[in-house]
């Protein structure tokens, strides 16, 4: 089961998988992927062609930029682009 709270926008073929939390004030863009067992917290923008791999958690006032691979959970506030970023 996947949970969207307030105040989100999903835009059309974005994947999301099962045991999905997200916060309110989102933006799930274009061709998104969120596999399982994810929690997206507040103000959050995932950009287009995005994949949030299993388990991963964003916290509050995340941006990630389109065609990005999230592999471990984002902690700090801010914007995170490419996969080398996110895999460092």
């Amino acid at each position: 089961m996947s949970l969207l709270v307030i105040n989100n926008i999903i835009n059309t073929k974005a994947l999301i998988e099962h045991d999905v939390i997200i916060g309110d004030n989102c933006h799930i863009s274009t061709n998104a992927i969120l596999n399982g067992n994810i929690k997206i917290g507040s103000d959050c923008f995932i950009g287009s062609n995005t994949v949030l791999m299993n388990g991963v958690f964003i916290n509050d006032r995340i941006n990630i930029g389109m065609k990005t691979m999230v592999r471990r959970s984002l902690k700090e506030s801010g914007t995170y682009v490419g996969e080398l970023l996110i895999n460092n």
